[in-house]
């Protein structure tokens, strides 16, 4: 299997499968991003990085169109993958307005519907995780965007995707059948949270202090990780 955590690798099976395995997916994606949108994303999150693998993917694709809107990002159920204009906007308010409890400004929303927001950690040093945030829930859901728009691709080679232009996007919208969802997902990701399992030794001490264990609620772990 490709290397999970390798963005160049994963952005070019995407064009090789969607073409025949998601061309309505296809349909949606924005030309790739120009050059002064992503210094102002730069500007906008400083002093936390762009990670190299965001700047890859935007370069690519920047994000949907909203005239497409009803075509979700598979595996992600949060909307469709934000424009760059748009995630320096939806950082902004997350940032000013304590939105869903204290947001560390390590965060980015890669996507965002209503209250439901996958957000990109803002590092450098480390394939960057993404976290599905609600109003009542904070979860890891991927050990990297590579490893996520991986997964996509190999939906797209099974052609596993499934449209949701026919109707309303139903409640669980990942744009796959859920068992197949969970097979991909657990093969791609095998072996692929090493280097996050890495973080939680390290910071082992502030993740133990909290009750319930649920350290992505925690502003003393946000800041000895550095996202706050």
């Amino acid at each position: 299997m490709e290397h999970t955590h390798d963005i160049t690798c994963a952005l070019q099976r995407l064009d090789a499968a969607l073409p025949t395995g998601g061309p309505w997916l296809e349909a949606t994606l924005r030309p790739p991003v120009v050059e002064g949108d992503l210094q102002a994303l730069r500007d906008a999150i400083a002093p936390w990085p762009l990670p190299a693998e965001l700047c890859a993917y935007l370069r690519w694709h920047d994000g949907q169109s909203d005239e497409h809107a009803v075509e979700w990002w598979p595996t992600l159920n949060a909307g469709v993958l934000t424009p760059t204009q748009f995630m320096i906007t939806n950082y902004q308010r997350a940032c000013s307005d304590d939105f869903m409890g204290p947001w560390p400004r390590g965060w980015l929303p890669l996507t965002q519907e209503g209250w439901n927001v996958t957000a990109l950690e803002l590092v450098q040093d480390r394939p960057p995780v993404l976290i599905s945030i609600s109003v009542d829930h904070r979860q890891l859901i991927t050990p990297s965007l590579a490893a996520m728009l991986h997964t996509v691709a190999d939906l797209a080679a099974e052609r596993a995707l499934i449209s949701m232009a026919e109707g309303p996007a139903p409640k669980e919208a990942t744009g796959a059948d859920q068992e197949v969802l969970h097979r991909a997902t657990s093969q791609r990701y095998e072996g692929a949270w090493q280097h996050w399992r890495a973080v939680e030794r390290e910071h082992h001490t502030v993740i133990r202090q909290r009750r319930d264990a649920d350290y992505l609620y925690d502003p003393d772990f946000h800041r000895s990780i550095g996202w706050s």
